[in-house]
């Protein structure tokens, strides 16, 4: 992670249930990112009930029924 110099965005959802990518990981991902140029973060919240195992995408893992908004945050912070 170290290596890493270019801006970087991490994001996750605080109901995240698949154990690859919990919400409780953002921070100690960004907290690695001690050479990034710059780095935002979110975890966000909300979203439609599960309709999907916890690692699919109609689940909060691929922000169900928030995707707009995460789109939004990862664009507005690209430009």
């Amino acid at each position: 992670m170290n290596e890493i110099t270019v801006p970087s965005i991490v994001i996750g959802h605080e109901d995240d249930e698949c154990a690859g990518t919990p919400s409780s990981g953002v921070q100690d991902v960004v907290d690695a990112l001690v050479n990034a140029e710059s780095v935002v973060s979110n975890v966000f919240g909300g979203g439609k009930p599960a309709a999907s195992p916890p690692c699919g995408p109609l689940s909060p893992h691929g922000y169900y029924g928030i995707d707009e908004d995460v789109v939004r945050f990862i664009a507005d912070n690209i430009k």
